[in-house]
């Protein structure tokens, strides 16, 4: 993991840390882009802005195989940023817990939540989307 975190190739490419081996982390779909941002705006009306990343901060992700992510948004704690504050914006297992993560995949994929039923959170209760609102944010209007 030191390797990887030292690592530079000196271009703009982002790569991920997959069981020990870098892999080139294509750019996102715009659908996705419209998505995370839709994401971002609505966690700024009741969450400080000290507390959200968006596609910036690392989190490694231990299990069968060791991952560096970079979700696409991220609600820390404030403990979290603290720690993170004066080195490199990756959170390894042994800092705090992140409050939320999400990280925006394919619209192919399974739904977990009905278009129409209110997502509710236990952390977020405030929080007053539907699946439909999060996916509809990502589609570009036909002109």
């Amino acid at each position: 993991m030191e390797e990887y975190l030292a690592y530079d190739d000196g271009t703009d490419t982002r790569y991920e840390l997959v069981d020990r081996e870098l892999v080139e982390r294509p750019p996102e779909s715009d659908r996705n882009n419209l998505i995370s941002l839709y994401l971002l705006s609505q966690f700024l009306k009741f969450v400080p802005i000290q507390l959200i990343r968006h596609k910036d901060t690392e989190v490694v992700v231990i299990g069968n195989r060791t991952h560096m992510r970079l979700p696409d948004l991220m609600v820390l704690t404030q403990e979290l940023v603290e720690a993170i504050a004066l080195g490199r914006a990756t959170i390894n297992p042994d800092l705090h817990s992140v409050a939320m993560v999400v990280e925006v995949v394919s619209p192919d994929e399974e739904s977990v939540f009905p278009g129409t039923d209110i997502i509710q959170s236990i952390t977020f209760p405030m929080l007053d989307l539907t699946a439909a609102q999060i996916l509809t944010a990502g589609q570009v209007e036909d002109k």
